[in-house]
């Protein structure tokens, strides 16, 4: 194992193709996330990505993202709050069905988080389920966490900490389409222009995945069926939010995060919506993807210990 300083690293929780995520304890014995580069001899190219990484990260103050303590640079890491929890994509991968109210604040919270990077000036670029935790608050509720901004920030319109923030960025040039196939944007296979738009579009797939049970996408190769997706005919105000979330041009998404949180925050609201989720629920069987069946207080069960949840 790596040595830091002031840190005693336990052992590994993750590693992508540039980093590795370890889990250590402080001079307090507090639990720690702790992100470096997986060889400090790297290119340039990837040290200048991780820095530029640690620099958003250490900015970024919200209850729905992970919470930074310390960045260092020589060797480059960074230092984290430890979320102690699961992925949504642990979830969905289980079968974990989730009951409306359960899911509606999954939604809010996850609107919550991206409204306030974006208004920063912040792009995510590849949000998805495993980027999507789930914890508990200190009250013991239902806590959703972002994270990893390691793939984009948009240049020159980037926010520190305490200023004011501006508009919401429009678009930032990268190499290639980086991201999680299923919920990548399509314009990233094009013109491989990030905006905020595009963290909307992948908002959009993970709402039709938590409400349906189903992705939107027939094939995990998004770029090949971006333009037909087969959105569930829930309710006509469902299929329009999706349509709208999920358009191939990004000009004619929502504008914001908050106002696609908005229309789902409505969308719940209804009493068809409901309705027609237990009808297809129970015309289907105990299978159904649809039937709503587990709680927030189900969730943070099955956090704590998913392997005694039963699927019912």
């Amino acid at each position: 194992m790596p040595t830091f300083r002031n840190y005693q690293v336990t052992r590994v929780l993750g590693e992508g193709a540039m980093g590795i995520v370890y889990l250590a304890k402080d001079q307090t014995g507090r639990n720690v996330a702790i992100k470096s580069l997986k060889n400090f001899d790297t290119s340039d190219s990837f040290r200048d990505h991780f820095m530029r990484e640690m620099h958003i990260y250490q900015n970024l103050i919200h209850p729905n993202l992970v919470i930074p303590f310390e960045v260092e640079s020589d060797p480059p890491f960074i230092v984290m709050e430890y979320v102690d929890g699961k992925p949504l994509a642990k979830a969905l991968t289980d079968g974990i069905r989730f009951e409306l109210t359960a899911i509606a604040q999954i939604l809010e919270q996850i609107g919550d988080g991206l409204t306030y990077v974006h208004q920063l000036g912040v792009i995510h670029g590849d949000l998805n389920p495993q980027n999507i935790m789930l914890a508990r608050n200190h009250e013991g509720s239902l806590l959703v966490k972002i994270l990893d901004f390691g793939i984009a920030k948009t240049e020159g319109s980037y926010v520190p900490f305490g200023q004011r923030p501006k508009k919401p960025p429009k678009s930032a040039a990268r190499e290639g389409a980086y991201g999680t196939p299923g919920y990548i944007a399509p314009e990233l296979f094009t013109t491989h222009k990030l905006d905020f738009r595009s963290d909307i579009f992948s908002f959009g797939v993970i709402a039709h995945e938590l409400i349906t049970g189903q992705s939107p996408f027939s094939a995990p190769v998004p770029w090949r069926t971006l333009n037909r997706p087969k959105i569930q005919e829930v309710t006509p105000t469902f299929v329009a939010i999706m349509d709208k979330a999920l358009n191939e041009d990004p000009n004619a998404r929502y504008d914001t995060a908050m106002e696609l949180a908005s229309a789902l925050e409505d969308l719940f609201k209804e009493s068809e919506f409901h309705e027609m989720l237990v009808e297809l629920s129970s015309s289907h069987g105990n299978d159904f993807a649809l039937r709503p069946e587990y709680t927030t207080q189900d969730i943070l069960k099955w956090e704590l210990d998913s392997e005694h949840l039963l699927n019912g």
